[in-house]
């Protein structure tokens, strides 16, 4: 948290943004994963670091040759929208649960396939604790009134938002994708896919 506030953060994002002079795959990778631990679980690292484009370059990242790369950048990914909705719903936004779907899921490196799988699961897991309206379990009951009414300016309990049946035909398709991962060959993947 403290090189988010000391602005350390963003010698990282700029090896993983640079179009001109890019620092080797290795070293984007290692970029990706100090990404990774600094978006761990903070909520104001990850704010920063999406002010800054990271969705964006973990979708070009997942494109490239390096494995590992490719690897670090699903990795990425699942600790940016762990516990957090604003990552989860920029990622929606731009395709990155799908683009981990489709590219990782079939990735011939089992490393990828299977960070693949975690993010997958991670995203999922995450909106099953999650309402349709967006809020957490425990941002439910906090919005509880002590004697079971429903707070000032709640919806009513028919309605629903716009896009909550086509995130669910979403989040139906990601599943899919996952479970045609039942035979995969790699042992890791499998054993991503059963803690799903």
């Amino acid at each position: 948290l403290d090189l988010v506030r000391e602005s350390g953060h963003l010698y990282f994002l700029h090896c993983l943004l640079a179009q001109e002079n890019a620092p080797p795959a290795n070293q984007q990778a290692l970029a990706l994963a100090v990404i990774a631990i600094i978006v761990g679980e903070h909520t104001e690292s990850k704010e920063k670091c999406l002010e800054k484009n990271l969705i964006g370059a973990i979708m070009a990242k997942l494109q490239h040759d390096s494995p590992h790369l490719r690897r670090w950048a699903a990795l990425c990914a699942a600790q940016l929208w762990g516990n957090y909705d604003r990552g989860k719903t920029q990622a929606l936004d731009m395709q990155l649960p799908q683009a981990i779907g489709t590219r990782g899921l079939s990735d011939p490196d089992p490393g990828v396939r299977a960070a693949s799988m975690y993010a997958l699961g991670m995203y999922l897991r995450a909106e099953k604790d999650a309402g349709l309206d967006g809020t957490s379990g425990a941002d439910k009951d906090t919005k509880k009134d002590t004697d079971g009414a429903k707070p000032e300016g709640a919806a009513p309990s028919g309605s629903n938002n716009a896009g909550g049946a086509a995130r669910v035909d979403e989040e139906f398709g990601l599943i899919k994708l996952a479970l045609g991962r039942l035979g995969d060959g790699s042992p890791i993947v499998r054993r991503e896919l059963v803690l799903f």
